[in-house]
């Protein structure tokens, strides 16, 4: 076959083949001009000269990061990065974090921040606990909305600040920042993991959205754990 931008995608004859690509389209980097924009909501992958990169935005967050890296490709160059609607957060809300863990340790804690778009500013979302203990926390979820969700927070109590199983199986879906605060005795001692998730995808980072400019931000090839598996 030869193709042209007419028979390219000509060969997906069956609707099913069509639909998955319209959920999940697949573009290449040009070289020379630019792709179109994507709006809130939206999520496509795209082949760039180093490598496949996933592309996905909300009200709150604009993401690209590379998911594999592959030798060099034909293609234009992208960078991986995270953009936070309101910029950097508050520290103000690291802060109120470790307060309400240390209030409810050992017992697990958890609260939420969303981006406001008609204010621009972020809100702090206080979780209402179905359950409580010092292995789990559950929450009503009418408290969460993903189109615009900064960060899922919660705390492990007086243990380690690693997401576990259960974790890895609640963080599927949407788009966010996922941190989890450990080692609960006093504001010295608390420690704290944070990665960012992307559907199914989830990266360990290196730095946490109040802090500024993070560099190293969004590069799934370097560790990434993907569907659950290390």
């Amino acid at each position: 076959m030869r193709f042209t931008p007419e028979t390219v995608l000509s060969y997906l004859d069956d609707v099913r083949d069509r639909t998955l690509l319209m959920q999940n389209p697949v573009l290449p980097m040009p070289h020379y001009g630019e792709l179109p924009s994507l709006e809130a909501g939206e999520r496509r992958y795209v082949v760039a000269d180093d490598g496949v990169y996933v592309q996905a935005r909300t009200l709150a967050l604009s993401v690209c990061a590379r998911l594999a890296s592959t030798p060099p490709l034909p293609f234009g160059s992208l960078t991986p990065r995270v953009e936070l609607s309101g910029g950097s957060l508050p520290r103000s809300f690291f802060a109120r974090m470790c307060a309400e863990a240390l209030e409810e340790s050992p017992n697990e804690w958890a609260a939420l921040v969303h981006w406001d778009s008609n204010f621009q500013h972020y809100v702090w979302t206080a979780t209402e606990a179905r359950h409580r203990s010092t292995c789990r926390v559950a929450y009503d979820s009418a408290a969460r909305d993903e189109s615009c969700l900064v960060i899922d927070a919660h705390s492990h109590g007086v243990a380690r600040p690693e997401f576990s199983a259960l974790d890895d199986t609640s963080d599927r879906y949407g788009l966010y920042f996922a941190c989890v605060l450990g080692y609960c005795v006093t504001r010295q001692s608390i420690r704290l993991e944070t990665r960012l998730v992307i559907d199914d995808l989830r990266i360990p980072l290196a730095w946490h959205p109040w802090e500024d400019d993070p560099t190293d931000v969004a590069d799934a090839s370097r560790g990434a754990r993907l569907g659950g598996r290390p």
